[in-house]
């Protein structure tokens, strides 16, 4: 079994801490820009770009939500079909 070294222990921790800390900064300063952008827009037109953007998520997003993960698998096997006749 492998040993493992306190310098690499070491490394691996503080690696888990920069990542850790990167992704609660990265967090912070989204709501601090959210935050300008809807004060200074106002509700209605903030509303608007939210919308865009939740909708753009929707289609082009990762994961089960996105609308094309649901739908390209269909099309692409029906095109499949299509072009071999054998089947």
């Amino acid at each position: 079994m492998a040993t493992i070294k306190s310098s690499q222990s070491a490394k691996a921790i503080s690696n888990i801490a920069a990542l850790g800390s990167s992704e609660i900064i990265s967090q912070f300063v989204a709501f601090i820009g959210l935050t300008c952008i809807a004060r200074t827009l106002g509700p209605e037109r903030f509303g608007i770009i939210r919308f865009t953007f939740i909708l753009c998520g929707c289609i082009f997003g990762t994961g089960t939500v996105s609308i094309l993960n649901q739908i390209l698998p269909t099309i692409i096997t029906v095109s499949i079909r299509d072009d071999n006749p054998e089947q």
